[in-house]
This record gives C-alpha cells, structure tokens and sequence, in this order.
C-alpha cells in the first residue's frame, strides 16, 4: 500500500467509485450517447515482429466502437483527422 496506509486507500477506493481522479478532476460520465467518447493506443505486432498501432473510440453511453483504426504508424495528425470524421458523420 505503498505509505498511505488502510485509511489512506479506502479514501482512494472511495474516490475512484465516486469517479474522482487524482488530483481533485471529476471524472464525466455520459449521460446520453455522442456525450463522452473514449480513445486511446493500443499497441502489438505481427507475427514477424513488425509493430502494429490500433486506435479505437468508443462511445462511452453505448459502448459503440465508432472508429478502430489500425496502421504500422499512427500520428497525432491521424487521431485528429479520425475524430474529425466521426463528428463529421455524427453531427456534432
């Protein structure tokens, strides 16, 4: 428990359930769909080693995957242009 303690990571259990993050940010849940999307790296490779980069996003209210990309190299270019067409389609 690394110096905080029982009384210091029941606080912790309490925060993270109430959906505090460390340093004191709210967490935002979704309410409805198109309200709060998630992304983020996922990272493997091939069977010949050769890496492999997949970025999904994914509606956190529905749990829709609305994109899932994949490519040897993905950039901050490509998540922009990604998320720019998922709000292209949407609406939003």
């Amino acid at each position: 428990m690394t110096g905080r303690g029982a009384e210091g990571a029941a606080a912790s259990a309490e925060a993270a359930a109430a959906g505090v993050e460390r340093g004191g940010a709210q967490r935002r849940r979704a309410g409805r769909r198109d309200e709060v999307w998630s992304y983020d790296f996922v990272f493997d490779q091939t069977a010949d080693g050769r890496p492999l980069k997949v970025l999904p996003v994914v509606d956190e209210y529905t749990r829709e995957c609305l994109a899932l990309v994949v490519g040897r190299s993905l950039t901050a270019a490509d998540v922009v242009e990604t998320l720019a067409g998922i709000i292209g389609e949407r609406g939003v």
